[in-house]
């Protein structure tokens, strides 16, 4: 297939948690895809996207996996594989008229008369002299005895269906895509693929607290593991169980900023202990 049609509303709502290297990826993969006519060969991947840097590498297999499957050692998307059936009849329908010499000429309009070189003479019907206004506005009304089709409601699952795609969910299944869109957008490189985050999402983490602990001092510039780890030891901090023996004096329930300033005194305890143990080890 020399064309495929591509929805850019659609595919933006499906891949806005990716990075740059993973749309790139899924891209030439998809181009590959349509123009071959057939699945991503597992041991061609790589090459395929073009593919060379451990990050690029890293970036294509992420996309295999989520919106591809593998069968034996190939690699599927299903929407491809519903274009290129749907464009099969048109295909073999092009190359028909081109080994005939192209598409069948149509029969001559008995209101528009061909004219001496025996080709329609061009000029519209009822309007002397063949001329027609230029007008942007078409010359007869739009039929709006029919009602406009209602949009289609959520299935079983509580996804929402873009018109003419049923394939494609208005957002994303992953739980995580929520919270990693957040901390993409406050500079934190992060998808929604990273394990740390998926849990962070299943324990009930908001995507807010970790868009503010980010914003912080000590965590700017940051790797994403770093961030997100610390927002799970906070959130089981306060989740944890009063002891017997304890008052509610004693364990009130700290606030974000305090829970935020225990966590950075706690970092920099463990740091200087780790340099106290090198310099006994190396003394």
């Amino acid at each position: 297939m020399n064309f495929y049609p591509r929805y850019p509303a659609h595919y933006v709502a499906k891949t806005l948690h990716l990075t740059m290297e993973q749309d790139g990826a899924y891209t030439r993969l998809l181009d590959w895809c349509y123009m071959n006519e057939r699945p991503v060969p597992h041991a061609q991947r790589y090459a395929i996207a073009r593919a060379t840097k451990l990050s690029e590498k890293r970036a294509v297999d992420d996309v295999l996996s989520e919106f591809f499957s593998r069968a034996e050692n190939a690699w599927e998307n299903d929407r491809v594989s519903s274009e290129i059936a749907e464009a099969a009849p048109r295909i073999a329908a092009a190359k028909a008229n081109g080994r005939k010499g192209g598409r069948p000429k149509k029969s001559p309009d008995p209101g528009n008369p061909a004219g001496p070189d025996g080709k329609p003479n061009g000029k519209p019907n009822g309007i002397p002299g063949g001329k027609a206004p230029h007008s942007p506005f078409p010359t007869t009304p739009p039929d709006r005895s029919t009602t406009p089709p209602e949009p289609a409601a959520p299935d079983s699952a509580g996804w929402g269906r873009f018109e003419g795609h049923d394939d494609l969910p208005t957002e994303t299944p992953n739980p995580a895509a929520r919270h990693a869109i957040a901390l993409n957008r406050a500079g934190v490189q992060v998808t929604s693929l990273n394990p740390d985050l998926i849990a962070y999402a299943a324990e009930g983490g908001s995507p807010e607290h970790l868009t503010e602990l980010a914003a912080l001092p000590d965590f700017r510039g940051k790797p994403a593991a770093y961030v997100i780890r610390a927002a799970r030891r906070m959130n089981a901090e306060q989740a944890a169980p009063i002891t017997a023996g304890e008052s509610h004096a004693t364990t009130r329930k700290l606030s974000a900023v305090e829970r935020i300033e225990a966590n950075i005194l706690r970092a920099r305890e463990d740091d200087e202990r780790i340099v106290d143990a090198a310099f006994r080890i190396t003394g």
